[in-house]
C-alpha cells in the first residue's frame, strides 16, 4: 500500500460511506473498510474493486474489544492508516418511542457511537505509536448546524430524532477540539456537514425538500466523495483544520 494515501473509512457499507469509498478508490486511495458486518465489509470491496487496495474489517466501536481486535489486525498487517473517516452511524439509536420521544438509553448511545467511541479509537491508535495520522474528516450533518424543518416531515420526532441532531452538534465541537489537541502532531481534523441524500426517501418527500433549497435538489451519492477528499488531501487542504466543510445544496442559508 501507498504510504501517504491510507484511509480507513467506519461505516463504509452505508449510502454515503459507499459513495465515499468508491470515489476515494477511483482517485487511488487504499482504503481499509470498516463495518459491523464483515460480510457487508466484503461486499464493499468488491463494489469498488482493486483488491490489493481494499482492507475489509469488521469493526464495532461499542465493543472495546472490536476496537482492539482491529488495531492489532493493522499493525500485524502492517497496514500504513495515514487518514481516518469518521462516519459510522446505527438507525437502532435514532428509533424514537411510540410518544415520540427519545429514550435515554438511544440518546447516550448515539452519542457513544458518533463521539465517544470515534474518540477512544483514535487514542487506541495513538498509543500504539506506530501510525502517523494525517487527517481525520468527521461525516457530519446540516442538522448539526440548523434544526430540522417541521413543514417537511409528517411526525419529525420520529422522522428526525432529536438526538440525531444534537450529537451531529457535538460532532462539529469536537472536530474543534481536536484540531487544536492535535494540532502539534500535524494532524489536521475537519468534518462535512452534509444535506439530505437521494436513495432512501420517498418520491414525495423527494419533491417537498427539493423546493426548499437553491440548488433544487437532493444530493446524490456520489458527492459524498468529492468534499471529503478534499479535506483528506494532504496538499490541496494543507492550511485547513477545525473546519465544518458545509456541502448542503444551500439549505443552511436559506
Amino acid at each position: 500500500m501507498e504510504k501517504s494515501k491510507t484511509v480507513l473509512i467506519t461505516g463504509a457499507s452505508g449510502l454515503v460511506g459507499m459513495g465515499i469509498c468508491k470515489h476515494l478508490s477511483f482517485n487511488n486511495w487504499n482504503i481499509v473498510v470498516a463495518s459491523t458486518s464483515y460480510k457487508k465489509a466484503e461486499q464493499v470491496k468488491s463494489a469498488i474493486g482493486g483488491q490489493d487496495q481494499v482492507t475489509a474489517l469488521e469493526l464495532d466501536l461499542l465493543d472495546q474489544q472490536s476496537i482492539e481486535t482491529v488495531i492489532d489486525r493493522l499493525v500485524n498487517e502492517k497496514v500504513p492508516l495515514t487518514h481516518i473517516v469518521n462516519n459510522a452511524r446505527s438507525l437502532e439509536t435514532l428509533l424514537t418511542d411510540d410518544d415520540g420521544f427519545t429514550s435515554a438509553n438511544n440518546f447516550l448511545k448515539e452519542f457513544e457511537l458518533s463521539i465517544v467511541q470515534p474518540y477512544r479509537f483514535l487514542c487506541a491508535l495513538k498509543k500504539r505509536k506506530v501510525f502517523n495520522i494525517n487527517a481525520i474528516v468527521n461525516i457530519s450533518s446540516q442538522y448539526g448546524i440548523t434544526v430540522p424543518n417541521p413543514n417537511l416531515y409528517e411526525d419529525p420526532d420520529q422522522i428526525v430524532p432529536i438526538n440525531y441532531g444534537v450529537v451531529k452538534a457535538s460532532l462539529n465541537q469536537i472536530t474543534k477540539e481536536l484540531a487544536v489537541r492535535l494540532a502539534p502532531e500535524n494532524t489536521r481534523v475537519n468534518a462535512v456537514a452534509f444535506g439530505g441524500f437521494s436513495g432512501r426517501e420517498t418520491e414525495r418527500f423527494n419533491e417537498k425538500y427539493s423546493k426548499m433549497l437553491p440548488i433544487k435538489r437532493m444530493l446524490e451519492p456520489e458527492e459524498a466523495g468529492p468534499p471529503v477528499e478534499f479535506l483528506l488531501d494532504d496538499a490541496k487542504s494543507s492550511s485547513i483544520t477545525g473546519h465544518v466543510l458545509v456541502a448542503d445544496g444551500g439549505w443552511t442559508i436559506t
